[in-house]
């Protein structure tokens, strides 16, 4: 049987209309193909989201200083690992990666915005500095079983929707070392941001459509959020909050965890 589908999507002004065409061998393969057709179009609104804000200089998420919290995590993965390999997922432009690699790390940088790679190649570069950046999923992992010995995300994981958060641990566990530290930046339900859904589980999750024309996706997190997400397979060693909001109202959690063996 050919199963037709018709989907819409709005993006910077413009109504495009894709017509998908599955061939349903079983109910489980027309749900599974709708399902990596919806995840696709999804990274791909992610992807161009990104793109269109690096193509503006809209990235307010980009740093010239060094935070606290960083500057936290690399002192406690160095308390482990004097020298040692770190992945920075979502690395943006590279600020962090860049950081890292100045304290003496082998820094693996991935990012699905091929603007924000170029933008982090050409920083590396101006500094004198190697890391390995890559345009890809970070959920791919596209890296080896127990490859690091620290994890950095901030700022990825409030951006995936929840329904891929499985996928996003399973590879976590998989290329991190046992009692490997994992650094995580998201949102906190103490943000003040405009448009929020009301709460739900004790997360607060917003899907709207930004001065970018792409849907942005934001998940907002407390305590129990992370606890419940991440308590079976890490042990929480430090956490602080942001003390002032971002212009746009956001405030971040910052949590460090140690990989349980």
């Amino acid at each position: 049987t050919l199963i037709f589908c018709l989907t819409s999507s709005r993006r910077r002004g413009t109504i495009d209309i894709a017509i998908v065409a599955v061939w349903l061998h079983s109910p489980a393969g027309l749900w599974s193909r709708l399902i990596n057709y919806h995840y696709m179009k999804l990274i791909e609104q992610i992807v161009k989201r990104f793109d269109a804000k690096y193509q503006d200089d809209n990235t307010p998420w980009a740093r010239t200083d060094i935070p606290v919290e960083v500057k936290k995590f690399v002192e406690l993965v160095h308390e482990q690992t004097p020298k040692g390999s770190l992945l920075d997922m979502g690395c943006g432009d590279g600020w962090a990666s860049i950081y890292f690699s100045e304290q003496g790390y082998d820094v693996y940088g991935i990012d699905g915005s091929p603007l924000a790679i170029e933008k982090a190649r050409q920083k590396a570069n101006k500094a004198g500095m190697s890391a390995q950046f890559i345009v890809g999923n970070a959920l791919d992992y596209p890296y080896d079983d127990l490859q690091f010995d620290a994890i950095f995300d901030r700022g990825l994981l409030h951006h995936i929707p929840e329904e891929n958060w499985t996928a996003y641990k399973k590879g976590l566990l998989r290329v991190l070392k046992p009692n490997g530290l994992y650094y995580l930046g998201a949102f906190s339900d103490d943000s003040e941001k405009k448009g929020f859904d009301p709460k739900k589980e004790g997360r607060l999750w917003n899907k709207v459509m930004d001065a970018s024309g792409y849907w942005t996706y934001d998940h907002f997190f407390n305590q129990e959020v992370l606890n419940n997400f991440l308590g079976d397979d890490f042990d929480l060693v430090w956490q602080s909050k942001d003390v002032v909001a971002s212009p746009n109202g956001s405030v971040l959690i910052h949590s460090i965890f140690k990989k349980k063996v």
